[in-house]
């Protein structure tokens, strides 16, 4: 039993200078990961920007639309308010001739 003692440590203390001789020799148990981190974050930036750059088009667009709305609406409004303006007008002119039958 004393032996196969002897040996898990020999073995665990091998292990541990392999570890540390090949930490010390600068490369990383990781290094194929940080390519792939490097790929994961330029494509998370990619489509950051691509949705950052549809936001600004979607919002340009809402604007235009919303301008274009307004427009409308006033022109409308305008159409309305001359419509009864005539109209108006045109009562009054009535208004002024039975006014002047009356007054003969």
């Amino acid at each position: 039993m004393e032996i196969f003692t002897y040996i898990i440590i020999g073995l665990l203390l091998l292990v541990i200078v392999l570890l540390i001789w090949q930490l010390k020799r600068g490369s990383s148990i990781f290094s194929p990961l940080d390519g792939k981190l490097d790929v994961l974050k330029t494509l998370q930036e990619r489509t950051e920007n691509s949705v950052r750059d549809e936001i600004a088009k979607f919002r340009a667009e809402y604007q235009n639309q919303s301008r274009e709305q307004r427009e409308e609406l006033a022109g409308s409004l305008k159409g309305f308010g001359d419509s009864v303006e005539q109209k108006m007008e045109n009562v009054r002119l009535v208004v002024d001739g039975k006014l002047k039958q009356i007054q003969e």
